[in-house]
C-alpha cells in the first residue's frame, strides 16, 4: 500500500515552540485543515510520522524499514504545504527521485524497499528542481501570515463538485458564491460578506445572530461564533472553538475558547486555551516598527505585526492585556497587573514565570476543562505534558569540546565525522558542543544543521561591535552565520591575552546582544588552591564578570570550572573537589539570582575530562557535563564522553 510518511527531522521544529512541543509540525492547523490533512486529501494516501525516538513517537509513527513494505512511500519534510503544482510534480516522481529547491535542498522523496538504507537513513537518486514557490512554516508567525493563501486553497479543495446547504434568508451576505455551508450548520441574521475572499461554515458549526463576517474565514465542524461577533479576513475558528468580540487574521486550532468581548489580531491560539473575559492583545507597535518575538534560538523578527502565539492548555484571567507579540507557553496561567510580559515559560502560574504550575493541578484542571466539551485527556496527551515539565525543569547536560589550536580542515572534517557516525540519541535536555578555530565554524554548522542536539560555538569574541580590530570577531558576525555559543575567559585566554573580568563582562553583554550564549569560564591557578582560597578567588570572577545581569538573562548562561591547578600540572581533581566547587558557585549564583535561577544554570567541569573519568564527573549532583580539550580530538573518546551523560 503506497502511503505518505512525515518527518520533522530536517524541520527544525524547535522554531516552531511553543506549538510543537505538543504536537508534530504536520498536525499544525493553517487554513481550514491541518497539514496532514492537506496532504491527506491531495495525495489521496493515508499519512504516518516517521519515528524521532522522542516523546512525540505515538500512534502514528513509524520506522521507515518496516513502514515501506512493498508499496511505495512518499517521505514529506513536515512543515511544507501543498499546492496543485506541488501535487503534480510529485507524481511525476520516479521510484528513487525527490523534489529539490533552487538551492539543492530536498524536501519530498518517492522511496520503496530499494532506497532504504538502515532503520533511519534513505539513498535516493536523481533530483528533480522545484523551482516555483514553496509555502513552508518556519515559524509561529507563519501560521497566520499563510492563512489568507491556505484558507482559499482548502476552501477549494473541500467545496469542489459540492453544493453548500441554503444559506437562510436572515443573513445578509456578498458573493454567496464563495460562501460554503456544511450539513448540519445554522447561520441566521448576520451579515457575511465573500468579496474579499471565500467564507467556509463547518459541520455543525454556529453563527449566532448579529456577526458581522468577512472572507477568508473558516469556521470548523461544531465550532460557535456568539452574538455580534466581528470576525475580519484570513481567520480561522478551528473545530469546537468559541469565538465572539473582534478577531483578525488570527488562527485558532482546536477547543479554545475566546468568548467574549475584546480583541484578537495576528495571533495563533492552540488547543484547549481560554481567553478570560476582556482579553485583548497588541499586534502592532506603537512606532509602528519591527515586532521581535522570543524563539528558541533568541528573538526573530516577525514583520510589523504579531499579536500572541498561545500554547496548548493555556488560559488568560479576565481583562488581561497581551503584549505585541507575546509568547505563552504550553499550560500557563497568565494573570497579573499591567501588560504580560513577552515570553511566559511553560507551566507558569502567573505573568512573571517565576511560580511552577503543579503538574498534578495543571492536569486535573485541563480534564475539568475538557469534560465542558465531553471529552477527556489521554495517555498520549498526559505522557506529553509530564515530558515538557520534567525536561523544562531539567538542567541542560552538555559535552563541549574545545579543539583549542589544533588540527588541519582535513582533520577536522575526518573528526567530525568519525563522531557522527556514532549516531548518539541525546534527550531533548542534552546537548554536544563543539567549539572549534574560526576557519572551521562554517564547515562545522553545516555538518551539524540537521543535528538539533549538536551545535556549534566559537572559542572567543571580541568585546566591541565592530571597529579596527585587525584579526578579531565581533559576535554580531558569529550570529550572522548561525554560531549559537562562544567561549568567554577560557583560562589561556585569561593568562596569555591578559583578559581581565571587567573585559569578560563586555563580552559576556556583547553576545547576549547578538544572540549568542557565552560558555563563560573560571577557575583558579595552583597557588590559589594551595592558599586555600579558591572559594573566594573563583567567586569574586563570577561578581565582576556577570553579576551586572538581569536575573532572566543569567538563566541563558552557560558556566564551565577550570581547576587551571589540574590541567598539564600532573595533579589531578578528584570527583569530592569538582563536586564542592560546582555547589559553591551554585550557591553564589543562588545568592545573587536566586535558587530559580540558579538551578537552570548548567556548570561544566573543564579539568582534564576523559573518556574514563567522564561518567564519575558527570554523576555529581552540581556537574552538569564538561568541557573538554584533549580529549574531545580523538573521536571514540569524545564519542565515549558524550555517551556519559546518559
Amino acid at each position: 500500500m503506497d502511503k505518505i510518511i512525515f518527518t520533522e527531522e530536517f524541520c527544525q521544529p524547535e522554531n516552531l515552540f511553543p506549538f510543537t512541543l505538543t504536537r508534530q509540525v504536520q498536525d499544525i492547523r493553517v487554513g481550514i485543515l491541518t497539514i496532514r490533512e492537506k496532504w491527506e486529501k491531495m495525495l489521496g494516501l493515508k499519512s504516518f510520522d516517521k519515528k524521532e525516538d522522542d516523546y512525540k513517537d505515538l500512534e502514528r509513527s513509524v520506522h521507515i524499514d518496516e513502514a515501506v513494505g512493498n508499496g511505495i512511500c512518499y517521505l514529506i519534510h513536515s512543515n511544507v504545504i501543498p499546492t496543485h503544482s506541488l501535487i503534480k510534480a510529485i507524481k511525476k516522481l520516479k521510484q528513487g527521485e525527490f523534489l529539490a529547491t533552487t538551492s539543492g535542498n530536498g524536501f519530498v522523496y518517492r522511496i520503496s524497499k530499494k532506497e532504504i538504507n538502515g532503520r533511519h537513513k534513505i539513498k535516493v537518486g536523481k533530483s528533480i528542481l522545484f523551482d516555483e514557490a514553496l509555502h513552508t512554516i518556519q515559524y509561529p508567525w507563519d501560521i497566520f501570515q499563510l492563512n489568507d493563501f491556505a484558507i482559499r486553497q482548502d476552501f477549494e479543495i473541500l467545496t469542489k463538485g459540492r453544493k453548500s446547504a441554503t444559506i437562510p434568508k436572515s443573513n445578509k451576505t456578498e458573493n454567496p458564491a464563495q460562501i460554503f455551508i456544511e450539513k448540519g450548520a445554522i447561520v441566521k441574521h448576520s451579515i457575511i460578506n465573500a468579496s474579499k475572499g471565500p467564507v467556509y461554515i463547518g459541520k455543525n458549526a454556529e453563527v449566532m445572530e448579529g456577526c458581522l463576517i468577512r472572507g477568508p474565514f473558516a469556521m470548523g465542524e461544531s465550532a460557535c461564533l456568539k452574538m455580534g461577533a466581528k470576525v475580519y479576513g484570513a481567520t480561522t475558528i478551528g473545530p469546537r472553538c468559541i469565538g465572539a468580540g473582534e478577531i483578525k487574521n488570527s488562527v485558532m486550532f482546536g477547543y479554545s475558547n475566546k468568548a467574549h468581548d475584546g480583541y484578537l489580531g495576528d495571533a495563533v491560539i492552540g488547543e484547549w486555551c481560554n481567553l478570560g473575559a476582556g482579553t485583548t492583545n497588541s499586534n502592532l507597535k506603537n512606532n509602528a516598527g519591527i515586532v521581535k518575538i522570543w524563539t528558541s534560538k533568541g528573538e526573530q523578527q516577525a514583520g510589523n505585526k504579531c499579536g500572541v502565539l498561545m500554547g496548548d492548555y493555556s488560559r488568560t484571567a479576565i481583562n488581561t492585556a497581551i503584549n505585541t507579540g507575546t509568547v505563552i507557553g504550553v499550560c500557563c496561567n497568565v494573570f497579573g497587573n499591567g501588560l504580560t510580559p513577552k515570553y511566559i515559560p511553560n507551566f507558569s502560574w502567573g505573568s512573571d514565570g517565576v511560580k511552577q504550575y503543579e503538574i498534578e493541578k495543571a492536569l486535573e484542571e485541563i480534564n475539568n476543562w475538557k469534560k465542558l466539551k465531553h471529552c477527556e485527556l489521554n495517555e498520549g496527551e498526559i505522557k506529553i505534558l509530564k515530558f515538557n515539565i520534567i525536561t523544562g525543569n531539567m538542567r541542560k547536560q552538555i559535552a563541549a569540546a574545545n579543539w583549542k589550536m589544533n588540527l588541519s580542515f582535513q582533520q577536522a572534517e575526518k573528526l567530525l565525522d568519525e563522531i557522527l557516525a556514532a549516531d548518539i540519541s541525546l534527550a531533548n535536555h542534552q546537548l554536544a558542543i563543539f567549539a572549534v578555530p574560526f576557519p572551521y565554524l562554517l564547515m562545522t554548522r553545516s555538518e551539524l544543521e540537521e543535528m538539533p542536539q549538536y551545535k556549534v560555538a566559537a572559542q572567543n569574541c571580541h568585546q566591541k561591535k565592530s571597529g579596527a580590530f585587525t584579526g578579531e570577531v565581533a559576535a554580531e558576525m558569529l550570529h550572522s552565520i548561525g554560531v549559537q555559543y562562544c567561549i568567554i575567559g577560557h583560562s589561556e585566554r585569561r593568562e596569555y591575552f591578559s583578559e581581565s573580568n571587567i573585559q569578560l563582562a563586555e563580552k559576556v553583554n556583547i553576545c547576549f546582544e547578538n544572540y549568542v550564549t557565552p560558555i563563560f569560564c573560571c577557575g583558579e591557578p595552583l597557588a590559589v588552591r594551595e592558599a586555600g582560597n579558591q572559594n573566594s578567588f573563583v567567586e569574586n570572577q563570577l561578581k565582576e564578570s556577570l553579576f551586572h545581569l538581569p536575573a532572566a538573562k543569567a538563566k541563558e548562561l552557560i558556566i564551565a570550572y577550570e581547576p587551571i591547578w589540574a590541567i598539564g600540572t600532573g595533579k589531578t581533581a578528584t570527583t569530592e573537589q569538582a563536586q564542592e566547587m560546582h555547589a559553591h558557585l551554585r550557591n553564589v549564583l543562588a545568592a545573587h539570582f536566586g535558587n530559580d535561577v540558579a538551578n537552570e544554570i548548567p556548570i561544566l567541569y573543564g579539568g582534564s575530562v576523559k573518556a574514563a573519568n567522564a561518567k564519575e564527573i558527570f554523576a555529581c549532583d552540581d556537574v552538569d557535563g564538561g568541557l573538554v580539550g584533549g580529549a574531545s580530538l580523538v573521536a571514540a573518546d569524545f564519542v565515549e564522553i558524550i555517551k556519559a551523560l546518559q
